[in-house]
């Protein structure tokens, strides 16, 4: 009787859990990784989305300010400013007119300008593009009266209200006059409001100075009271102005990262304007961006729990099963392995059971003229294929050489194409004349300068090519056939034939007790290491049953013919390039 841990119902299970555990893993991994790009490209979305309308708000003002910076000049204003009291009331009302409508269209230019006016301080009196010419400086002048030097370009804040000013001459305490515009903070809650259109999400314009802000929150547009807008609004600015705080110690720039704003984690994206000398923050619920996929993480596990139950009940099922059957069919083989070859009662059932109780009894019955019928078919495969292999380097070095013919004519060369075809010649008498599977070395080594030679013709000698001296104790001693050229015509192939000069390659030849070594280097440039690894690989693989050519040809071929400890190895020679190593086991023919 079989202990109960090393049953099948243990194996079953952790079979299948083997199955289960890697695609839990991969996909938790796919989740994260689902996660991590939603979030990036929430990120990428919130940053851009924040770039474009904070260069939609510096266009503009900076469009406001230069309709200012053209207007402070204007010979009107001057006039009015210093010569009013020498003009005719009739130049004087024309002159107010005229300025009159060059702030009509000040504020007409931008939909973020809600009024014009100029302040000329030495007459007294505050010209608006409505209300037209006041008896007295507008209460309006407090919010644009210069305080200091070169700070035109400020956004001023006063009692709520946004002003952006210019004064003549610039830089003085004590002006002409100064031009200004009013800020139309219900439009800059507008583009605000289409900014953060992700439901939840909210935006702001903060100063650097924290004197003003301007803020919307999707949430607050079903607030019942404009107080409660504004306390919502006031959160949002709050936690805003903590996080950049906490972003920027130092000098301002642009910041991404999370917040947290009323229990509530939020992605923010807050970009900085220097002419504007404000942030502009985008901010969107966090569970608004990855809800789905915390959704889908919780019913991953539950998904998780119950398939491992559901492993567990169908392991235990086919346990019951095929655990009788199978124990039966264990000590009939054991039978076998003693020798009885008995056959055995099939169950009654019909199932697949019994068919493997019947093709058991078969086997037992036709044992013996089994493994004699197998292993006299592997002996035939085997001669097939090594048949089949050497076949493959025929044709593979006949088109090439052909093709070298061709390019011969192609010059004109008959002194070469004589040569050639003399080469040509002792190459098919090699073919034709050696059918046999092995040969002596000195043949392979004369069929291999053979191939150089034509090689040489081809390239026109631009190569060094260096062959050792073939060992007298070698000569004689059959190997393989075609198992050197093929491997000299990859050296070329994949190593000299890309360089236009400098290609080196070295042959040489080392006989020990029992097996002859033949190395060929080259330098090659081209050559990476996992190339090379690659190759390696493929190498040691074990056989399969597929086309080759080339090296790994060689390789199986050294296998089959010499036995499994011959065969190529590869490395990186000291010239740079590749090394290809043949080991051959020597016996007597």
């Amino acid at each position: 009787m079989y202990k109960r841990i090393g049953g099948i119902f243990p194996k079953l299970v952790v079979a299948f859990l083997a199955v289960i555990i890697p695609l839990c893993a991969l996909g938790i991994m796919m989740n994260r990784m689902g996660e991590e790009s939603v979030r990036s490209e929430w990120v990428s979305s919130m940053s851009s989305r924040t770039m474009f309308y904070l260069n939609t708000l510096e266009l503009e003002n900076r469009h406001i300010l230069d309709l200012l910076s053209e207007n402070v000049y204007d010979s009107d204003l001057s006039h009015l400013s210093v010569l009013s009291d020498i003009m005719s009331e009739f130049e004087w009302a024309e002159a107010v007119k005229r300025v009159q409508a060059k702030l009509r269209t000040i504020r007409h230019s931008s939909i973020y300008v809600k009024s014009a006016s100029a302040h000329i301080l030495t007459l007294g009196r505050t010209i608006n593009d409505t209300k037209g010419i006041l008896g007295a400086i507008d209460e309006d002048y407090e919010a644009v009266k210069p305080k200091g030097q070169f700070d035109d370009s400020a956004v001023l804040s006063w009692h709520d209200r946004l002003f952006i000013r210019q004064a003549f001459p610039n830089g003085s305490p004590d002006p002409s006059f100064v031009l200004s515009v009013e800020i139309n903070r219900s439009e800059l809650q507008g583009t605000l409001r289409n900014m953060a259109n992700y439901g939840q999400a909210g935006a702001a314009l903060i100063s650097l100075s924290g004197d003003w802000d301007v803020a919307f929150e999707e949430s607050a547009e079903f607030a019942s009271t404009s107080a409660s807008e504004e306390g919502a609004d006031a959160d949002a600015v709050g936690g805003l102005r903590e996080f950049l705080r906490k972003e920027n110690p130092g000098e301002p720039s642009d910041s991404s990262g999370s917040m947290e704003l009323n229990g509530t984690a939020m992605q923010t994206s807050c970009r900085y304007s220097g002419s504007l000398g404000a942030y502009l923050c985008l901010y969107v619920p966090q569970k608004q961006m990855f809800g789905q996929i915390a959704a889908y993480r919780s019913w991953f596990w539950v998904l998780s729990g119950a398939s491992i139950l559901i492993i567990l009940l169908y392991s235990y099922g086919i346990y019951r099963m095929i655990h009788r059957p199978l124990r039966k069919m264990i000590h009939s083989f054991r039978r076998v392995e003693d020798g009885r070859l008995e056959p055995v009662v099939p169950p009654k059932g019909k199932d697949e059971f019994r068919y493997l109780y019947l093709h058991f009894n078969r086997m037992v019955d036709y044992l013996k003229t089994l493994i004699h019928d197998n292993y006299e078919q592997k002996l035939r495969a085997k001669q097939a294929q090594i048949k089949q292999l050497q076949s493959q380097i025929n044709p593979h070095f006949l088109y090439n050489t052909y093709f070298i013919l061709y390019r011969l004519s192609e010059f004109g060369d008959l002194e070469s194409i004589g040569r050639f075809s003399r080469y040509l010649g002792e190459y098919f008498e090699f073919i034709t004349r050696h059918k046999e599977d092995t040969i002596p070395m000195e043949l392979e080594v004369r069929h291999t300068m053979t191939y150089l030679e034509i090689q040489n013709m081809r390239f026109f000698n631009r190569f060094a090519i260096e062959v050792a001296e073939l060992h007298e104790d070698c000569r004689s001693v059959y190997v393989p056939k075609l198992v050197l050229q093929p491997i000299v015509e990859n050296a070329f192939k994949y190593a000299l034939e890309p360089r236009m000069a400098g290609g080196r390659l070295r042959v040489s030849f080392e006989r020990t007790d029992d097996r002859i070594l033949i190395e060929v280097e080259d330098n090659g440039e081209r050559l990476t290491d996992e190339e090379l690894e690659s190759l390696d690989r493929k190498l040691k693989q074990s056989w399969e049953e597929e086309e080759s050519t080339g090296m790994i040809n060689v390789h199986r071929r050294l296998r089959l013919l010499c036995g499994e400890d011959s065969g190529v190895s590869v490395s990186r020679g000291k010239w740079g390039g590749l090394k290809v190593t043949l080991s051959i086991r020597v016996e007597d023919k």
